[in-house]
């Protein structure tokens, strides 16, 4: 694997009028690996798809995916478990 697989890049749309892109990556890097300007990103962390999933469930206003509307969500995750399947050669 490269040290960064882009899965997608999610823009959000006019149904939940919300400013954001969210990018999801699999990546081969440590958090302290990252160098960001803090005026352009707010936060970096890793999030695994069963935890995204349990988010999504209890609505946590604390990731802008929650809003996302099901047919997204669940696109996006499937692309996840597709990758994770492709990469424990599953």
């Amino acid at each position: 694997m490269e040290l960064i697989d882009v899965i997608d890049i999610h823009k959000s749309n006019e149904k939940n009028k919300r400013f954001a892109y969210n990018f999801i990556f699999v990546v081969d890097y440590k958090i302290d690996d990252y160098i960001l300007q803090k005026e352009e990103v707010a936060e970096v962390k890793y999030v695994t798809i069963e935890e995204m999933e349990l988010a999504k469930k209890n609505n946590d206003s604390n990731y802008t995916f929650c809003n996302w509307d099901d047919d997204d969500f669940y696109r996006e995750i499937n692309l996840l478990k597709n990758k994770r399947k492709q990469i424990l050669g599953e």
